[in-house]
């Protein structure tokens, strides 16, 4: 027994040698060591309801995601050896549609969220601002695979196929700055 706690969800992180922890009964992430000690809380965050469906740390490990099918959070770890400093967390409401899931794009600022019907990209951010419409699906229900070190999206959808039959297809889209400029996209919908 690592803590004397009670956690709702944990993961590790291997590279950094610490163990995370989510405790629903107080709105708090903490952090260990792989063997438990040095426990400590980094975080708090705001509830949602329902639950979380998952929780994902970005890629420069100061941020930490939680989602369920219509609201996004995001709350910030506290920096290394320090006791306050941390963002205060956010929770947005997202409408357009059921959110199936969301990744961390690689700069650690932008998000990529499949939908029921669609792959959108967002902004990480306090402020609400509005997502961009990369994809529209036609398979209900979707799964999908970011690899975060390249920046790609791999995801099913349907096709309509000559013989009239919807046939279901993996995909490939790359998000990396070489193939796909986000951040200028970004701008030019915020300006529209």
């Amino acid at each position: 027994q690592l803590n004397k706690d009670t956690f709702y969800s944990f993961w590790l992180n291997r590279e950094k040698g610490v163990i995370y922890y989510i405790n629903h009964g107080n709105s708090s992430v903490y952090k260990s060591d792989l063997e438990g000690q040095h426990y400590k809380r980094v975080a708090i965050f705001l509830r949602i309801i329902p639950p979380p469906l998952q929780w994902k740390i970005c890629p420069d490990q100061e941020k930490l995601l939680y989602f369920n099918a219509h609201q996004r959070g995001i709350t910030y770890l506290r920096p290394e050896n320090k006791s306050t400093g941390a963002k205060p967390p956010q929770v947005i409401n997202y409408s357009p549609g059921n959110i199936v899931d969301v990744f961390w794009h690689s700069d650690s600022y932008h998000l990529i969220l499949l939908t029921q019907r669609s792959i959108e990209a967002i902004e990480a951010q306090l402020s609400p601002s509005r997502p961009i419409t990369l994809l529209s699906l036609n398979k209900k229900n979707n799964a999908a695979f970011y690899d975060v070190s390249n920046d790609t999206l791999y995801f099913l959808d349907s096709q309509k196929a000559a013989d009239g039959n919807l046939y279901d297809n993996l995909y490939k889209l790359e998000l990396n700055a070489r193939a796909f400029n986000l951040q200028g996209l970004m701008r030019r919908n915020d300006s529209e």
